[in-house]
């Protein structure tokens, strides 16, 4: 659930800060997220790599805790540059974690009842990422964007301590 507010939090609180807070036009908004998105998207292969290679954990916590930092980064950024920079670690942390979640999903889903387990896994990543616009725009409305990244931040941070923590490795080697 973490993980997914904070991906999606993401996709609205960059251009938002862009927008309201630097200034930038509209091209410079859509070069930010086109740049960004690019460098998410290049890291697929590198992520199921990791997955597979070093383990779920090892893909996970390295990927989420450079998205969170990126995130936590971004308030102080004042140009074009700095903000694409920013967005580009918070990508690049989101694109090692891709496939992630689904696969620790899968590898943690019981025999018995793996679809009821994996449809209530996806409904807890949905919630999580449905509630990333809300936390984003409340706190944003409240206290500014800049603490609304702070707060991302910190829920990205969360999740790589519950990752840590609580959850177990689940490649299993032969």
């Amino acid at each position: 659930m973490c993980v997914q507010t904070l991906r999606r939090g993401c996709t609205i609180i960059v251009p938002l800060y862009a927008d309201n807070v630097l200034g930038l036009s509209k091209l410079y908004v859509r070069l930010v997220d086109m740049i960004s998105s690019a460098v998410d998207m290049s890291m697929f292969p590198l992520a199921g790599f990791m997955m597979d290679r070093f383990g779920r954990r090892y893909a996970t916590v390295p990927g989420i805790c450079i998205f969170a930092t990126g995130m936590v980064l971004m308030p102080f950024t004042n140009t074009f540059t700095w903000l694409l920079l920013a967005a580009i670690m918070m990508r690049f942390g989101n694109g090692t974690t891709s496939g992630t979640m689904m696969t620790l999903g899968a590898d943690l889903a019981p025999a018995e009842g793996t679809g009821e387990f994996l449809g209530l896994w996806r409904i807890t990543g949905d919630f999580g990422g449905a509630a990333g616009p809300v936390v984003v725009g409340n706190i944003a409305d409240i206290f500014g964007l800049s603490i609304s990244a702070f707060a991302l931040g910190g829920i990205g941070y969360l999740a790589v301590g519950i990752f840590l923590w609580l959850v177990p490795e689940t490649l299993q080697r032969e």
